[in-house]
């Protein structure tokens, strides 16, 4: 259980985004790691999430992180948290992911997406090919995803 949050250490988290700290279209990482996001399209905070703050996605918003800053990288599992509230399942929408040039640094690009109603999950390896690949079995009612890889 990773609870360290509250103290200030980061612990087992990669990145913690309440949405509370966002300026200038950057999304502070509160887990002390340096993670902040930008989000870009039509990705908007809005003031009524399910706890405080919340981020607005339609059409083509999202939110990406620097693949070659990204620090305390999941290399075994990940769990993921959220609150998330659909207007619509059908098609494909890009929530959060890794860009840049991930090649230089022999890294992946990570991807979470909502697809069809089913949550999706993915590294890309440099050259092609990767090393997770994974969608939720069951459409979304709640969400804590949580995968090995």
């Amino acid at each position: 259980m990773c609870y360290h949050i509250l103290s200030g250490d980061a612990g087992c988290l990669s990145a913690y985004l309440s949405f509370e700290h966002v300026y200038d279209h950057i999304v502070y990482d509160e887990s002390h790691n340096g993670n902040a996001g930008t989000m870009h399209g039509c990705a908007r905070i809005v003031s009524n999430g399910k706890f405080g703050k919340g981020l607005q996605l339609s059409e083509d918003g999202n939110v990406t992180f620097d693949v070659e800053k990204f620090s305390n990288r999941p290399t075994d599992a990940i769990t993921i948290s959220l609150w998330l509230n659909l207007s619509q399942v059908n098609g494909s929408h890009e929530l959060f992911f890794t860009c840049g040039t991930p090649e230089l640094y022999n890294m992946g690009d990570y991807h979470f997406a909502i697809e069809d109603g089913k949550v999706h999950w993915l590294e890309e390896l440099p050259g092609g090919g990767t090393r997770f690949n994974v969608s939720s079995s069951m459409y979304l009612t709640f969400l804590s995803f949580y995968t090995n890889f």
